[in-house]
């Protein structure tokens, strides 16, 4: 075969357009004050403010207040199928405490649960929390 029907053969291939970009995954917004519910497995049942106040993509930080007077700094994400997950660490050094949660954000409710640990002891339970207010960064 020549050098020339090489060439020919070659330039009759066409070239494949490249597919457009899949569209950018949208994040649900996590930002906002959700208030609601703390039940541990044992029964006991707590007030639970969660404040999310800086959010970039699927990552979110914020505030946790629980109805014992617990205060926890969470950091977290959030991904475009609404599953959440967050870890909460206790910011009281007497009492330090951490905990993984897990769960979904549908529209302005957030339904999760939890396995804590407080000094040597593992807790867990649930969550359900209303999205009461929302804030912009």
């Amino acid at each position: 075969m020549s050098r020339s029907a090489v060439i020919e053969t070659l330039e009759d291939r066409r070239l494949l357009s490249a597919s457009p970009l899949a569209a950018k995954a949208k994040f649900p917004s996590m930002l906002g004050t959700f208030t609601g519910t703390l039940t541990y497995s044992s029964g006991i049942v707590y007030f639970i403010s969660i404040t999310v106040k800086k959010q970039h993509g699927g990552v979110f930080a914020g505030t946790v207040v629980e109805g014992s007077g617990q205060t926890a700094r969470i950091s977290g994400t959030v991904k475009p199928n609404d599953d959440v997950k967050f870890l909460e660490t206790g910011t009281k050094r007497r009492h330090p405490f951490s905990s993984t949660v897990v769960g979904t954000l549908s529209t302005d409710t957030l339904s999760a649960t939890f396995k804590k640990v407080q000094s040597g002891l593992r807790f867990h339970g649930s969550i359900s929390a209303t999205r009461a207010s929302t804030t912009t960064t």
